[in-house]
């Protein structure tokens, strides 16, 4: 029979039976697009494939007998119903060999991955947003779901195609069990970093300095900019005004040495001070365990394995709810960044000497798989290592589904977690998409060097502020960047909420990037004031939204040294920044044009995903 919209939307909240069959949905494309059979043959390895969703949507995966052009196609509906008009995004980086109408598909695009790998999204609402000969990363905006062709309900009809077969699909490294009679609900890793989120920028994304890099390159106060690119780690200073020539830091980190096979390696790549001498270093976890090498203003010294632990050997590539929670903290307040991470058990942190790391060791048991931490984006991706207290070291905070639990540092281990705020609970639903959980912060926004917590909701932006035992009862610090206006429509705007402080009052505030350009608020203390357009550049018209090889890589951080928070970001040109003045951004400007589209930047996140302002 031909499905109705309301039975795929009920299909889609259930994991029973295939509820309906479009009668011949997906019959395939006319014979203009006969050619995906003509791919050379024995495809080499699988691209690791994401979603094509954005990261943290949960999509309900079907197909059925009679399936075209064979029964490995799955037809995808937003879990809970409103398909129609979401955001379709490319599973993985390739050039686009079809993007077009035809009877049969609609509206549909098929991109080539190379080794004889492509993949197809058909019966997109309107004509796609890319181009024939258009080469896309990952992540990047194809099109909107839609029901265009011979389809009956809004979905997305899905394939991956080796050598010209549709063959069983594969996210995040795992085959789906998909068959007719048995749907699956998948959840997207597809997160701008090439897999899943977690105590990353990210993709989750949200922007701001990473508190694990608050020491620059040479030690002189302004944030300088580094990425990694397929020969290693390039780096740039700045002077205050723009940054001077890019060079090659370290020829470790490269594709060569294996960095670009994966998320669960170029993803983990951070730029701490692990030695204390107030100059920014670079490690990142191997499948052999943590790499770093030191910096010396103006270059990194060779890397050198300091923790034979956090390997693959030990399972933290196994999927984003490890490998993503790796971070760099201070745990022990001796000003050298130490390594942490959320594995089986619960969090393990090692300290480190200066020269190496220790052993690690178990220091909380609770954040564990048994307590539920791996079940979702939604909890493991919301780990941070905040100073709660005050006192200097690192504490672990992490989002369930009561609340958001904290344990205290003792410098050699976490105390035990106590639920310190009974709100951002899924309860009230803040596990019910990224717009909400992927935003949550560890901010200190009334400057009392303890950090608050703050996250967008439905209704605006909720802070709770820290007494250093516990977070007060939250409140509405600010009714904007709000559902209404268009704030959980995509993360090209959720994910870029960040807080930093702009004004150098030592409270951080708020920006994030809508359509028109940058909004930010400042803070009092006790509230934000009503948002106002700080910048006009980094907008939609100037193409920012149309990936997150643009929009993920935007920062607050200091590029001047004033102690005024800036705002720079990679557009195709290359990095573009813009100076704070305490109530609002300069022009933004190209301050290198090097980390640019036309350097090859843009291809993968495993190069414009590690783009970072240390």
């Amino acid at each position: 029979m031909r499905c109705t919209r309301d039975a795929l939307v009920a299909a889609s909240v259930v994991s029973t039976m295939f509820a309906c069959a479009p009668a011949s949905d997906d019959a395939e494309p006319t014979a203009q697009d006969s050619d995906r059979d003509t791919q050379p043959a024995l495809a080499g390895p699988r691209p690791l494939f994401q979603l094509p969703f954005p990261c943290s949507q949960q999509w309900l995966a079907q197909t059925y007998s009679g399936h075209k052009p064979n029964t490995n196609s799955i037809d995808l509906t937003k879990a809970g119903g409103g398909s129609s008009g979401q955001p379709i995004i490319a599973a993985s980086g390739g050039l686009v060999v079809r993007a077009r109408f035809e009877s049969g598909g609609g509206n549909f695009v098929r991109i080539d991955h190379g080794n004889g790998w492509q993949t197809r999204y058909l019966h997109m609402i309107s004509t796609p947003v890319v181009r024939e000969g258009q080469q896309v990363s990952q992540g990047q905006l194809l099109g909107h779901v839609g029901s265009t062709g011979d389809s009956g309900a809004p979905h997305l009809h899905f394939e991956e195609i080796q050598d010209g077969t549709t063959v069983r699909s594969a996210f995040n490294g795992q085959l789906v069990t998909v068959d007719v009679s048995r749907p699956q609900t998948l959840t997207s890793f597809n997160c701008g970093g090439g897999g899943g989120g977690g105590a990353e920028d990210g993709p989750g994304l949200g922007i701001g300095r990473d508190p694990s890099e608050e020491f620059d390159l040479d030690g002189d106060g302004r944030a300088d900019v580094c990425g990694r690119g397929s020969a290693g780690i390039y780096c740039a200073l700045s002077s205050g005004s723009d940054f001077g020539p890019t060079s090659l830091w370290i020829a470790a980190f490269s594709d060569a040495g294996g960095w670009s096979a994966g998320p669960e390696l170029y993803s983990t790549i951070r730029f701490p001070d692990v030695n204390g001498d107030h100059r920014a270093d670079v490690c990142g976890r191997g499948s052999a365990g943590i790499y770093c090498g030191l910096g010396t203003g103006s270059s990194f010294g060779a890397a050198t394995l300091w923790l034979p632990e956090f390997s693959d050997a030990g399972s933290w590539s196994a999927g984003p709810q490890y490998y993503g929670t790796i971070d760099f903290p201070d745990v022990n307040g001796d000003g050298k960044a130490d390594v942490c991470g959320r594995g089986g058990p619960g969090i393990y942190c090692a300290l480190s000497s200066g020269s190496g790391f220790a052993p690690t060791t178990l220091w909380r048991a609770e954040f564990s798989d048994a307590g539920g931490w791996n079940a979702g984006p939604e909890y493991y991706s919301t780990i941070r290592f905040p100073d709660v207290n005050g006192d200097g070291k690192a504490d672990v905070c992490g989002r369930g589904g009561p609340g958001v639990y904290c344990a205290l540092s003792s410098g050699s281990s976490f105390a035990p977690a106590a639920l310190w705020l009974s709100e951002f609970t899924d309860a009230a639903g803040w596990n019910s998409g990224a717009g909400y959980y992927s935003t949550m912060r560890f901010p200190d926004i009334n400057g009392d060097g303890k950090a608050d917590i703050c996250a967008r909701g439905a209704s605006g932006i909720r802070c709770a502020l820290s007494s250093g035992t516990s977070f007060a009862p939250t409140a509405l610090w600010l009714s904007e960047f709000t559902d209404a206006g268009g704030w959980n429509d995509t993360p090209a705007y959720y994910s870029t909420i960040a807080f930093a402080d702009l004004d150098g009052d030592h409270r951080a505030d708020l920006c994030g990037r809508g359509a028109p350009g940058i909004y930010c608020a400042l803070s009092s203390g006790t509230r934000f004031s009503s948002t106002s357009l700080w910048v006009a550049s980094f907008a939609d018209t100037g193409g920012w939204n149309l990936g997150p090889q643009y929009y993920a890589t935007i920062r607050l951080t200091d590029v001047n040294g004033d102690g005024k928070a800036d705002v720079c970001g990679r557009g195709s040109p290359g990095i573009y920044c813009a100076s704070s003045s305490g109530s609002s951004f300069g022009s933004a400007s190209v301050w290198t044009s090097d980390f640019s589209d036309a350097g090859g930047w843009a291809a993968t996140p495993a190069y414009y995903g590690t783009i970072r302002l240390p």
